[in-house]
Parts: structure tokens; C-alpha cells; sequence
């Protein structure tokens, strides 16, 4: 048997070693638990606790001191090619667009937003590097066990910084962000692309980080094109929608529709017009009529079929259709943001290489500075693509040696190869649970006056019905408050119950809660009045027909033709020529007619006292 015994020689120290190793190990997403189990597995010493605190510390230091020139280089990068372009204002300060978003460091599927950590980070459109990363941490572990002990900590370097909801924390960073701008940068970041999940935009507008420069932000395409495929997604489960409108709903038909919207800002951002943003608008609302095969009113540029699908000519006067029409409005109300066609990409890879450092977001790194740290290493790895070989030269004041060298240079060719291949990703259509500080339902300013207009526009336009599309949807409301189509059709006009509060308003009185409580007006029918009249208003119809010795029929929703945002729901009609309206009050069932005139709770009746009669 031939017994072979290498020797290796190694010229740094065993603390260089150690750090090294430990390096190593947080650029994989690991902790001192996982570096114990691979030394195991070697039949080498671990790390000691002490020690391995020791080295992290001397990591962490060295990747946020690292992280801040990275972020200032890459803003120098920046502010140059803005000047190049004379994008300055009058005091010298650049313009540039920045793209920016946040993340978390556990995940909260949708649901369950209450991670200890967060971060956000800025970066710039040019070059897609990172201008501005922070964390938020709203835990310390030292002052948690003092706290839990009552006792006073001891002395610590504490990384808590934050003491509000998880949600808020994206918020805080990038108003912190914007406000260090000219500071750290001498940058103004005039626009700024990102997701609408979040209410950053409207902190900003409210912090007024420049004084002279109001930001404008551009919404992402690829977020406003997933919430409406995740809305037309849920109409097809909605269960108070027609069975077999719904089965026409289909993906193919979802798909068909976002192409159409895809292709219409392609073609109006690489053909500029003075009313590009208009005609954008107007084809994005041609886009549900698109998908089910009416082609009358289509773009030529984008679809030349001329055809009109009879298997859904039926479908465009249906309640699903006017839904669908609904949420295709609410896209071209991003008319604006779409015809700029961008996206915030950039900054959710540099997400992705944050859930690498992390592990995959699987690890509480979020105790004391590890996570704060993490995020600096995974700004200098997304900066440099590099982050060994910088902080070689930061800590070591040396050249990596060439194995590392090598190993850098084959991930780099491998990244840049990807990067020529185009893969198709399959993503799940799921819904989202809305938040006051992260969804849909976060606090935003009010849009433009040409937007709105456009948007009113199109509002009113909807509402526009042909004789037959108002006698179908008449008939079919008959049921009322028991239709689901007659409350959602009701929610979109003035009807009797709210015309007098609306007409009355004073114009200084805001109408913000005014048109939510008719859009988003909660069910009442428990209450006990309400439910009085539900009850007793079929036993009121028959003694008035019996009364009159007249046919009371019953009615559904009547739209007026020439002002088609008027409606109106009487409870019956008389020979079409008579309205019925029944009153059922509760408090004179209870305590009699007289005595409830008498109290003053009848305001259909008074009582003269001169002349002693009501």
C-alpha cells in the first residue's frame, strides 16, 4: 500500500483563518449552528462561541464601512452622467430616477406582516446600483431579557432603532432616504419607481425632502399588471356573479387582456405623441372588449381583426361585464406611470440576494447586528459582484489571492451567461390581504386634474345604457336589497336614500367619506329598524292594493337616459304611470299611531294644537 501525506501551507494567522471561514459562512446564509455541523462533519475543532462573536463583529464592521463607499461611489457614477445629460436645477444639484422597495426579514405570506427587522433600499435607474440601504430592527435581544428580568441592561452597542409597526418600516427607510439624498450624494431624486403597496409616496409628498422640487413617482408596471390579473382571478370564484358569465372569465381571456394592455405601452412609449398618455388610456379600456372579441374600436397598430365573437355578444350588456370593464379602469386611471414602461426589478433581485445572506429568510437574524450586517454585505456583493475580494482589500489591506480570484471570475461568467437567456417564470395568481400601510388600501394622494378627468370620463361613459341595456337591467333587479347586482349597480348612483345628503353638502365639507360609505357601505340589515321594514313592506304592498283595488307591480332599478348617474328604486309601479313607496317606521308600530304623532315621532303627520287635528 503507497501512503501519499501532503503538507499545506498557509501564510495568513489562525485569525485570519477564522474570519475568513466565518466570512464565508454569512455569505452563504449561514450561521455559527451550521458552521458547527460542517466542522463536525470534517472531524475538525469548532469555533467558539466567544470567538466567533469576536470575528462577526470584525465582519460586520467592515461590510456596513464598506456598504456606505459603495453607495457613495455608485452615487458619484450617478450624479455624473445626470450632469453629462444638463439634468440639474438651478443651484447645480442633479436629477436623477431611482427605483425603490423594501423587504423583510421573515415572511409574512400575505397575511402575517410582524417581522422584527426590515429594510429598504434606493437605487439608481442608470446604472442599477444601490444608492441608499437601511435597516430597521425593532428588537434587541440584551434589552428583551433585561426587560423580561426586570433589571437594568448592561452596557451594549443596541442596533434597536425602530419602535412601530413592521409594516411602516419601509416607509421610514425611504423618507430617511430621500431626506440624506443631497447630503450623501449631493443627488435630488426627482422620480422614483415603485410598487402601490405600500403608503411611501404619500410620506414623501408629506416630508417635503426638497424644497423646491415636488417628487413624482412612477408606478411599476409589471405591479399594476399582477393586481389586475389577481382581480379578475378572484371574479371567477366571486359566487354573486352569474355561473355561466362566469365560465367565460377564463385565464386564456385574462392573458388575452393583459397582452393587449402589454403591447399598448410598448407601442405608446416607443411612439411619443403630445397625447400619448390619453390615447394609452383609451386603449387600456379597450382592452376587456379586446379579450372577448370586439375588435371595433381596437388600435390598428395593435390588433387588425375586425370580427365580433357572437359566442359573447350577449356577455357585454351582462352585471360581470361592467365589473370587468370596473378594474380595466382602474389600470388606465396609471396611464401616466404605464406610458414610461418600467419596472422595479432592479431592486427586488437586490431583495433576493438580501433572502440569500439571510438563509432564505429560514434564520432569526434579527437578535442583535447580524441582520443589519447581512444587508451591507449584500449591498457590496449586488454593487461590486464581488464582495470577497472588497472586503479583502478593507480588512486585510491586501489583493485576494487567486483562488479567490478564480472563484469571483467563474460566478461572474456564469451570471453574465444567464443573464442572455430569457426563462419564462409561472407565477401563482394569489390574492392579497390589504393593509393601512402595505397593500392596496394604503393612504395615497389624490391624482392629477387630468387624470381625473380622463377617469371621470370614462366613469360616466360606463354608466351610458341603450333603452334595451336599462329595461334588461330593470328587470332583472326585481328582487332589490335580495339582488346582488341591484346593490352593485346601486353602490355607482344617486338614489333617493343619498341624493338629499349630497345635494345639501356644503363645497368646504370633504366628500371622502361621503362617496366611501356609498361605495363601501356595510350590510344593516341586522339593525332593528331596517329589519321592520324588510319584514312588514310585502304586508304594507298587499293592504295598499287592496286599498286602492289596484295591481301593484314590483320594480327593479330604474337608470334615468339622460343623466344615467341617477337611479332610482321605487318598491312598486302602478299601470307604469304611478311610483310606490312604503315607509314601515318601527316606533309607531311599537307605541300606536296616535301616541307617535302626539311624541312627534310621525313627521308624516302634525297636529295642529289651535284646532286639535293632525
Amino acid at each position: 500500500m503507497l501512503a501519499v501525506q501532503n503538507t499545506v501551507y498557509y501564510k495568513n494567522t489562525p485569525e485570519d483563518l477564522n474570519t475568513k471561514l466565518i466570512e464565508g459562512t454569512m455569505t452563504a446564509g449561514c450561521g455559527n449552528a451550521q458552521l458547527e455541523r460542517i466542522t463536525a462533519s470534517l472531524d475538525l475543532p469548532s469555533i467558539s462561541e466567544h470567538t466567533y462573536s469576536a470575528c462577526q463583529n470584525k465582519i460586520c464592521q467592515a461590510w456596513e464601512t464598506t456598504a456606505w463607499d459603495e453607495m457613495k461611489t455608485a452615487g458619484e457614477r450617478e450624479r455624473e452622467a445626470a450632469i453629462n445629460e444638463g439634468k440639474v436645477t438651478k443651484d447645480g444639484i442633479a436629477l436623477i430616477d431611482v427605483i425603490a422597495d423594501g423587504c423583510w426579514s421573515k415572511r409574512s405570506y400575505k397575511s402575517n406582516y410582524a417581522a422584527l427587522s426590515g429594510a429598504a433600499a434606493i437605487v439608481g435607474r442608470r446604472f442599477g446600483q444601490i444608492l441608499f440601504m437601511s435597516v430597521k430592527n425593532k428588537y434587541c435581544c440584551i434589552c428583551a431579557r433585561s426587560e423580561k428580568r426586570n433589571t437594568t441592561p448592561r452596557a451594549h452597542q443596541c442596533f434597536k432603532n425602530y419602535s412601530g409597526t413592521s409594516t411602516a418600516m419601509e416607509s421610514a427607510i425611504l423618507v430617511e432616504g430621500f431626506k440624506q439624498s443631497v447630503e450623501m450624494h449631493n443627488l435630488i431624486y426627482a422620480r422614483f419607481i415603485a410598487d402601490g403597496d405600500s403608503s411611501t409616496y404619500a410620506k414623501i409628498l408629506e416630508s417635503r425632502p426638497y424644497p423646491d422640487v415636488t417628487v413624482e413617482k412612477i408606478n411599476c408596471r409589471n405591479h399594476i399588471l399582477r393586481n389586475f390579473c389577481n382581480k379578475l382571478q378572484q371574479i371567477k370564484t366571486d359566487t354573486k356573479f352569474n355561473l355561466n358569465d362566469r365560465k367565460k372569465v377564463t385565464t386564456a381571456k385574462i392573458l388575452t387582456a393583459r397582452k393587449y394592455i402589454t403591447d399598448s405601452i410598448t407601442y405608446h412609449n416607443k411612439n411619443r405623441e403630445l397625447d400619448g398618455i390619453k390615447s394609452l388610456h383609451v386603449d387600456i379600456n379597450q382592452s376587456m372588449n379586446h379579450a372577448f372579441g370586439k375588435h371595433g374600436e381596437c388600435n390598428k397598430n395593435i390588433c387588425s381583426r375586425e370580427n365580433v365573437s357572437q359566442e359573447c355578444a350577449d356577455f357585454f350588456n351582462s352585471y360581470i361585464f361592467n365589473k370587468l370593464r370596473f378594474i380595466t379602469t382602474n389600470v388606465s386611471s396609471h396611464a401616466r406611470s404605464l406610458i414610461e414602461n418600467v419596472d422595479s426589478n432592479v431592486v427586488e433581485r437586490f431583495n433576493g440576494v438580501i433572502a440569500k445572506f439571510v438563509g432564505g429568510k429560514r434564520i432569526n437574524y434579527s437578535l442583535k447586528r447580524s441582520y443589519q450586517a447581512r444587508c451591507a454585505g449584500a449591498v457590496i456583493s449586488f454593487n461590486t459582484g464581488k464582495i470577497h475580494s472588497a472586503i479583502s482589500k478593507n480588512i486585510y489591506k491586501a489583493s485576494p489571492s487567486r483562488r479567490l480570484k478564480t472563484y469571483e471570475e467563474k460566478v461572474d461568467q456564469r451570471r453574465r451567461y444567464h443573464r442572455t437567456i430569457k426563462r419564462r417564470k409561472n407565477r401563482a395568481l394569489l390574492p392579497k390581504k390589504l393593509d393601512f400601510n402595505y397593500g392596496e388600501n394604503v393612504e395615497a394622494p389624490d391624482m392629477d386634474a387630468e387624470t381625473y378627468q380622463n377617469c371621470k370620463t370614462t366613469f360616466l361613459k360606463n354608466l351610458e345604457k341603450c333603452d334595451a341595456e336599462r329595461n334588461e337591467i330593470q328587470s332583472r333587479t326585481i328582487l332589490q336589497s335580495e339582488s346582488g347586482e341591484w346593490m352593485e349597480l346601486r353602490r355607482n348612483l344617486l338614489t333617493a336614500s343619498n341624493f338629499g345628503k349630497i345635494v345639501k353638502r356644503k363645497r368646504t365639507n370633504s366628500c371622502a367619506n361621503t362617496v366611501k360609505n356609498m361605495l363601501y357601505k356595510p350590510d344593516i340589515g341586522h339593525v332593528a329598524s331596517i329589519n321592520h321594514g324588510r319584514t312588514h313592506e310585502k304586508v304594507a304592498l298587499e293592504q295598499l292594493s287592496k286599498l286602492l283595488k289596484v295591481t301593484i307591480d314590483p320594480c327593479g332599478l330604474y337608470i334615468d337616459k339622460t343623466h344615467p348617474f341617477l337611479g332610482a328604486t321605487p318598491d312598486g309601479i302602478i299601470e307604469n304611470n304611478t311610483l310606490v313607496e312604503i315607509k314601515c317606521p318601527v316606533i309607531p308600530f311599537k307605541i300606536g299611531i296616535e301616541a307617535a304623532i302626539s311624541q312627534g315621532k310621525m313627521h308624516l303627520w302634525r297636529i295642529n294644537k289651535k284646532q286639535g287635528i293632525s
